[in-house]
């Protein structure tokens, strides 16, 4: 850890020898307790090969929406102009 590695909750430098976790998305450090981890998570966290997002950015990411699609027939498109001329004759 370089030592101008600062948790940004406290202002306090995050030492080699203390438990903090580096946002992959902000690349802030956060003390382990300064964002009321449990032990166990941390562990977790720090075994884990996902990246870490903290609370922020996790709010921040939007995960991509897929609008559910359809096939459709000539006959599925025939059938809709047809309604289409009948609503809207010309």
């Amino acid at each position: 850890m370089e030592e101008n590695e600062v948790c940004n909750i406290c202002n306090n430098i995050v030492e080699d020898d203390e438990e903090g976790l580096l946002c992959d998305e902000c690349m802030i450090w956060k003390h382990r307790t300064c964002i009321s981890l449990s032990y166990k998570t941390y562990l977790k966290i720090n075994k884990s090969q996902e990246p870490y997002h903290c609370s922020p950015c996790k709010s921040n990411t939007s995960v991509p929406l897929q609008s559910p699609t359809k096939d459709y027939t000539i006959v599925d498109v025939i059938e809709k102009l047809n309604d289409m001329d009948r609503k809207y004759p010309i």
